[in-house]
């Protein structure tokens, strides 16, 4: 995936109006946010042949929504036998005092 990093850069103006349409539309009990130590993300990072993360939209066992995080290589491949990362903490009810 020979592509920019810039591209994925937005605004702040730009990131809250993302993320106020996305919460117009939700239901009331989605999980609005959720926080993964960084730690976790430079483990995944730091494996052979990893040159990013993809990301999976998942459902918790315990019903609330997640992400599971995977390292990609070059191609955008998920690589599956690496380090894999869920557990993220959820918003509600760990939120940033600050949310927007």
């Amino acid at each position: 995936m020979d592509q920019d990093p810039e591209r994925h850069l937005i605004s702040r103006q730009t990131a809250r109006a993302y993320i106020e349409a996305w919460r117009k539309e939700r239901k009331e009990h989605d999980v609005r946010s959720g926080h993964m130590d960084r730690a976790v993300i430079d483990r995944i990072l730091a494996q052979p042949g990893c040159a990013g993360i993809r990301y999976y939209n998942a459902r918790h066992p315990k019903g609330h929504d997640t992400v599971v995080l995977v390292g990609a290589d070059k191609d955008g491949r998920a690589l599956w036998d690496g380090a894999i990362a869920e557990e993220m903490v959820p918003c509600p009810p760990f939120c940033d005092p600050d949310d927007v």
